[in-house]
């Protein structure tokens, strides 16, 4: 199966706590992007 490459537009809270942790659970995918206007917190996030 082919691997999904997905980003995140808006890693606020509800991603942190609700859809983020989700995806990470998908097989076959990988976080290749994320978009914050807080850069520090997109950093974190994309740890």
């Amino acid at each position: 199966m082919q691997k999904i490459r997905w980003g995140i537009i808006g890693c606020g809270n509800v991603t942190e706590v609700k859809s983020g942790p989700a995806f990470y659970k998908l097989e076959n995918s990988e976080l290749i992007a994320v978009m914050r206007r807080n850069s520090d917190l997109a950093k974190d996030f994309s740890i």
